[in-house]
């Protein structure tokens, strides 16, 4: 839980990085005419977007690699799940949608059977105690 806090936060902090970026776009567009200038900033800000959300993909891959590594979940092998990193990491591979998708997909079922096993579990153990109880009662009459 304190994992998922940290990564969230974090993931916030370059979310808000990526407002005040589009909000600087803003206001240095206003004053420029010229076209090749406009074009140069827009792609400044386009790249320092990008990074930004390469860092969040880069975090959030990381964070569900590690909760299906701890959870001995099997991560997705095919290409589609996975796409490189093109500016600031270029040989790094980061999960896509799709591969978030399947990855957290596998992580509920797992705590669904985790939760179900327990249930099971703990229906016995009372079941076991009620009988134990009954059967004192019985006795002691």
């Amino acid at each position: 839980m304190i994992r998922y806090c940290i990564v969230m936060f974090k993931i916030r902090l370059f979310q808000a990085r990526c407002r005040k970026i589009r909000k600087n776009f803003k206001n240095k567009i206003k004053g420029v005419t010229d076209r090749e200038m406009r074009a140069e900033i827009s792609s400044i800000c386009a790249f320092e977007e990008q990074c930004l959300q390469e860092d969040i993909d880069i975090l959030m891959t990381e964070y569900l690699i590690g909760l299906a590594n701890s959870n001995f979940v099997p991560t997705p092998t095919d290409n589609d799940h996975w796409q490189n990193c093109e500016h600031v990491y270029p040989n790094r591979k980061v999960l896509t949608a799709k591969g978030i998708s399947v990855l957290q997909s596998l992580l509920r079922q797992e705590r669904h059977d985790k939760s179900i096993l327990l249930i099971q579990i703990g229906s016995v153990v009372i079941g076991i105690i009620g009988a134990l109880t009954a059967l004192f009662a019985i006795i002691l009459e």
